[in-house]
């Protein structure tokens, strides 16, 4: 029977990119099927957790967050693409009051196949979509700042530090387009959407405890690939 657990999926994921990799390097004769990237983007606001009570949900959330990117490719045929990616996503907001915060930040490496819908060839945009097994590591902190006492009168600063670290798998799928931009260097414009497993209930802090959801995120990303 096959499992349907995300980190099953996850790790025949990444098993059967690991051996198309191995298979590409060992017969790589052109150094021009590689390609780098850098490139950036916007992904949407992250509900995090929902707080739950007798009189109703209400739903804590992020804002938009920035997303940094650097990527590579090999050229597996004209139109398939065996790629690999590493980025930073960073969420964070003060919730509580201007002197405290909460904050999420969630490195990732992410190895996939990217499908083109035209030759290399093409002097017009390439569209196209992929599908990469990703493994997220989340971590999670909360900076709160004590500044009256149990009675709600001034009283000095204090100061309360919590964090914790989950690996997720996940995944990130993806379409855009490829198209000329100066030189040999493209302009790659596409949107993403970003999937984890979530770090689920966890003590963080006077504030911030938990069910920490997943990423269910859209996000929209531009970078300038080029052959090496």
């Amino acid at each position: 029977m096959i499992s349907r657990s995300p980190y099953s999926v996850f790790c025949a994921g990444m098993a059967l990119v690991a051996l198309l990799l191995c298979n590409a390097t060992a017969s790589a004769q052109d150094d021009s099927r590689w390609t780098i990237s850098l490139g950036g983007g916007v992904a949407d606001r992250f509900t995090y957790r929902t707080l739950s009570y007798s009189f109703g949900d209400y739903p804590e959330r992020f804002g938009f967050a920035g997303l940094a990117m650097a990527g590579a490719g090999y050229g597996l045929t004209d139109r398939v693409t065996l790629r690999t990616d590493l980025g930073y996503l960073y969420y964070h907001k003060s919730p509580y009051s201007d002197l405290s915060s909460l904050a999420a930040e969630m490195p990732f490496v992410a190895m996939g196949v990217r499908a083109y819908a035209s030759h290399a060839t093409s002097l017009r945009p390439r569209p196209y979509v992929e599908a990469m097994p990703t493994l997220w590591i989340s971590d999670w902190r909360e900076h709160y700042v004590f500044t009256q006492d149990a009675f709600g009168n001034p009283a000095p600063a204090r100061v309360e530090d919590a964090a914790f670290t989950r690996l997720e798998p996940g995944a990130v799928v993806g379409l855009g387009f490829v198209g000329p931009v100066f030189g040999a260097t493209k302009l790659d414009i596409g949107l993403r959407y970003l999937l984890s497993t979530g770090p689920g209930s966890h003590q963080l802090g006077r504030a911030s405890s938990g069910d920490f959801n997943g990423l269910r995120q859209f996000s929209i990303v531009v970078s300038l690939p080029r052959p090496i």
